[in-house]
């Protein structure tokens, strides 16, 4: 999905409107959040955690909700 999405201008545009930092992660931004984790004082207490590195985005514009039938 995301190879897609920044390829298509529509769909990045839609991937960008449903994001709240309204721009696509760099490696950078991956790599920081590494160095956190890998710290031996920043990250020392955390433990079990989920690090979403998603930027705010749910994907809701992409992906909308089944509505069910009734």
């Amino acid at each position: 999905m995301a190879a897609r999405a920044m390829e298509d201008p529509k769909l990045l545009g839609q991937a960008l409107a449903t994001t709240p930092l309204m721009r696509v992660a760099e490696p950078e931004d991956v790599a920081a959040a590494m160095v956190y984790l890998a710290s031996g004082t920043a990250a020392v207490h955390v433990t079990g955690s989920v690090l979403d590195l998603a930027g705010g985005m749910e994907g809701r514009l992409l992906n909308p909700p089944a509505v069910a039938k009734l």
